[in-house]
């Protein structure tokens, strides 16, 4: 009986201390357990790759923006970037841009083989009569996968360039008169205003330049034969060096200054030259005289305008550079001068050669006077 109890003593004695050791196991693995699971994405994190190697390069051949309404060339250009995957393995790029006033379109991302190099295209557009500017164009690229697995990382690569939105000319001139035929008699005076607005693009000098000249006319003593037969009076200007050929113009706001200005001009903005012009020529007496018997001669007057930026830069071997077609504004002024001996002539006919015979008279009977005086 002792030796059974003492059995089951034992027994009971060794249960409860085996059952308190399988408990502390088990709370020794469930908390290492727990450590483990929490250290686990530290230690993915800290393994992580460093950022693949990869260069990103874009260039400028296509990046001159035309806006000029008035060429049939469209407000578009490119830009072409090349990446460069420096790694042995493969890797993947998602694709953006930075850039104001301009839309711009691409792929969103590429993908480059282990050290080889692919080449994406940014397309630009613009819009005619954009404002003369330069642009900032950045390409930012960054890293999504790596040998076919997801990658994040807030590191990119980019590339800037600058976008040139390029000037061109334009102005309109207003006329403040109709009239492009003026006749003026003697000292009769008369003006010409107009004004000038700058419609371009961008800042540009606007010359402003006016002439007279003579009008050709047809000159029957002078005969040119013409292809087919025939012939054609010869057009020449009917005065020699010693007579004025030009209408004397002055500013009427600067009388004293010079009437060919350069203004510069921002866009949208305008000035105002009004010029006055004269029939008192101080030489008139080589003019052809009319059926009254006064000089009469037509002049053709001229207002020339030009941009500074239209005809570009002057070189001594080509000439200007761009486009030096003056844009011209002609008017017709009939200047008629008043010739007294033309007048007596034309009221009395043969009033000429009264004139000469009573010279002649005079003559004559001074020559018997002054004889006398000399036999004295």
């Amino acid at each position: 009986m002792s030796s059974g109890y003492e059995n089951i003593c034992r027994l009971k004695k060794y249960k409860p201390v085996q059952a308190t050791s399988t408990m502390g196991k088990a709370a020794v693995v469930f908390t290492c357990l727990f450590l483990l699971l929490n250290t686990l994405p530290m230690v993915a994190a800290q393994a992580q790759p460093p950022p693949p190697d990869y260069s990103l390069v874009c260039d400028n051949t296509d990046t001159r923006i035309e806006v000029d309404p008035n060429t049939p060339k469209p407000p578009e250009g490119s830009v072409e970037c090349t990446v460069r995957n420096n790694e042995n393995y493969g890797i993947e790029l998602s694709i953006e841009t930075e850039l104001d006033l301009l839309e711009s379109q691409h792929v969103n991302s590429i993908e480059v083989g282990a050290e080889t190099e692919e080449t994406f295209e940014v397309s630009l557009m613009g819009k005619d009569e954009m404002l003369m500017s330069s642009l900032l164009l950045t390409v930012v690229t960054k890293v999504t996968k790596t040998a076919g697995f997801d990658y994040s990382d807030d590191e990119s690569v980019s590339s800037s360039i600058l976008i040139s939105i390029l000037q061109y000319a334009g102005f309109t001139i207003q006329e403040h008169q109709s009239n492009k035929n003026i006749e003026l008699f003697n000292e009769e005076e008369f003006e010409l205003s107009y004004t000038i607005t700058n419609t371009g693009n961008g800042m540009d000098f606007i010359l402003f330049n006016s002439r007279s000249f003579a009008t050709p006319v047809c000159d029957e003593t002078k005969r040119q034969e013409i292809s087919g037969g025939g012939t054609m009076c010869e057009l020449s200007t009917p005065v020699s060096d010693d007579c004025d050929e030009e209408l004397v113009a002055k500013d009427v706001n600067y009388p004293d200054g010079n009437i060919n200005v350069k203004w510069m001009l921002d866009v949208g903005e305008s000035f105002t030259r009004t010029l006055s012009f004269s029939g008192n020529m101080e030489n008139s007496s080589c003019w052809p005289i009319d059926s009254n018997g006064d000089y009469n001669l037509v002049f053709t007057q001229e207002t020339r305008v030009i941009s500074d930026f239209q005809r570009g830069y002057f070189s001594s071997s080509q000439g200007y550079t761009g486009n030096n077609n003056w844009t011209s504004i002609e008017t017709s002024v009939d200047v008629t001068m008043n010739n007294e001996r033309g007048i007596m002539n034309s009221v009395v006919p043969g009033f000429e050669a009264i004139l000469t015979l009573v010279a002649m008279c005079v003559a004559l009977l001074r020559y018997p006077s002054e004889q006398h005086s000399l036999t004295k």
